[in-house]
């Protein structure tokens, strides 16, 4: 690798922004408050950089590439070149770079359920599943392993948000659905399907249904907030749901507080 102080101009910013090959998505504020900069002589060479990989594509620094092509003027900054490509997911720029942000570069689509989706996934693997509420997020850097060594987590993303889109469902999120389908799935593909089917429909159930019961609680919880409830909540009464389900038992009421419970196990 080697790194120096380039002058880059609009017509070489634009050059390297053609290289980047699906990198995240532009913020246009972010752009336009590093364009006026630009344009007013305020950018200073502060040691932040522009990289690039070892075969000539953009890694990081695109907002300020952009805003030098907005601005039509030139800039100096720091350039490294020949950062291995894998390096990306450690790279910041600009904003945070986040979870999202590294899906989508490796090619990705609906990042944010994905990302969502997976965070549910590793807590529910967690080696201390009492303490999902607590649970280590999807990081940059091992949101890719985790994605291998759960690539099913796609299907259950594409099944969750066709019935939440078709049926209006707004008391839990596309991420936290997919999430615990999949987890489900593990123990049941078939039962998977029906129960999280059934949740979104609502069809065909009686007031004893556990699934009826967990629609009608997390529904309250949605309306009695303005917004969805805590994500371990979510999980905690869908878990409960989902065992009185398959156990054809009912469940009177879901109670979960991470000071005095344990985290129900799927069973």
């Amino acid at each position: 690798m080697n790194a120096k102080v380039r002058e880059i101009t609009p017509d070489l910013a634009e050059k390297w922004l053609a290289t980047s090959e699906g990198n995240r998505n532009l913020s246009p504020a972010i752009v336009a408050r590093f364009a006026k900069d630009i344009a007013e002589d305020r950018w200073n060479v502060n040691g932040e950089t522009i990289v690039m990989d070892d075969e000539g594509r953009l890694l990081d620094g695109q907002h300020r590439l952009a805003a030098c092509v907005e601005a039509k003027k030139s800039f100096s900054t720091f350039v490294v070149h020949g950062v291995p490509r894998a390096a990306f997911a450690t790279l910041d720029s600009g904003r945070k770079r986040m979870v999202a942000d590294v899906l989508h570069i490796a090619g990705h689509t609906d990042t944010k359920t994905l990302s969502a989706a997976l965070n549910v996934v590793l807590a529910l693997n967690s080696s201390a599943p009492s303490t999902a509420y607590n649970y280590k997020a999807v990081t940059n850097s091992n949101a890719l392993t985790v994605l291998e060594q759960h690539v099913g987590i796609t299907e259950s993303i594409l099944f969750s948000s066709r019935l939440i889109s078709a049926n209006k469902v707004a008391f839990i999120s596309r991420g936290n659905l997919a999430g615990l389908h999949y987890a489900f799935s593990q123990k049941s593909p078939a039962a998977a399907d029906d129960f999280v089917e059934t949740l979104c429909t609502g069809e065909l159930l009686t007031r004893e249904s556990p699934i009826f019961m967990l629609r009608k609680r997390l529904d309250e919880m949605t309306r009695n907030r303005g917004s969805q409830p805590r994500a371990y909540t979510v999980w905690a009464f869908t878990i409960q749901a989902w065992n009185a389900w398959r156990e054809s038992r009912t469940i009177p009421r879901f109670r979960y507080d991470p000071a005095l419970h344990n985290f129900p196990k799927i069973r």
